[in-house]
């Protein structure tokens, strides 16, 4: 046996050792069955994704916030979407998305106010990027309520001008004297339409009634008093 061949057999009996007595993984070998043999992706698992970048958020409606960004990573496996609400404090997590998706809407803001979105990339192995982030504002007015005659004893009928083409829904508020306070009804409005500006309230010639509107994030509007005189419905004095 030469000389050559003897040192190579003794490197493979010394190895071999080192897999018997389990040392191999601590000296830096990572081992694989010979049927199921890969490369270490030491660069794959060790990666943190590059943040998104992100876009100024656009105000739909009152209760609908567009988001966009740019996806900039090459191995994401989602992201992440977070708000915090500037008046409150409060932090939620609105949305965990699928990877390669670049836009999301929030439709859970239920008042006017300033709203700080963040959307960060997540990676492999729990990694997360930094946050882009950016911030939306806005306000509601609230409608201006009016009466309209039509004669009828058994219904009234009540309109509202709106200065503002961000509402989704008006919400009625009426009260009887004698029966006390409820909510009478709701518009839900066509989003890329018209949205609706009067309402039909059945009554009671023996009661008087006031009326109100708001929508989802406005404050109420006036207040209006109506009651049967002289054989039709007027305006409380």
């Amino acid at each position: 046996m030469s000389r050559i061949t003897l040192v190579l057999t003794c490197g493979l009996l010394f190895f071999f050792s080192l897999l018997q007595s389990g040392c191999a993984e601590e000296r830096g070998f990572i081992l694989y069955p010979a049927d199921k043999f890969h490369y270490l992706d030491t660069a794959a698992t060790q990666y943190v994704p590059a943040a998104p970048l992100m876009s100024p958020p656009q105000l739909l409606l009152e209760n609908l916030v567009s988001l966009s960004w740019v996806d900039v990573s090459l191995a994401e496996t989602g992201f992440i979407v977070l708000r915090i609400n500037i008046q409150t404090g409060r932090q939620d997590t609105i949305a965990i998305l699928a990877p390669n998706l670049t836009t999301f809407v929030d439709s859970t803001i239920l008042s006017p106010g300033t709203y700080h979105y963040s959307v960060a990339t997540l990676g492999r192995q729990g990694r997360v990027s930094s946050y882009a982030s950016r911030s939306v504002s806005f306000s509601i007015p609230a409608p201006v309520l009016s009466f309209v005659e039509t004669g009828s004893a058994f219904e009234v009928t009540i309109q509202w001008s709106h200065n503002t083409n961000l509402a989704a829904k008006y919400v009625i508020e009426g009260r009887s004297r004698s029966a006390g306070d409820t909510v009478v009804g709701a518009h839900p409005l066509v989003y890329l339409g018209t949205p609706a500006s009067q309402y039909v309230s059945p009554v009671d010639t023996n009661s008087v009634y006031w009326f109100r509107v708001r929508s989802l994030s406005s404050a109420l509007s006036n207040q209006i008093e109506l009651q049967y005189l002289a054989g039709t419905w007027k305006l409380a004095p």
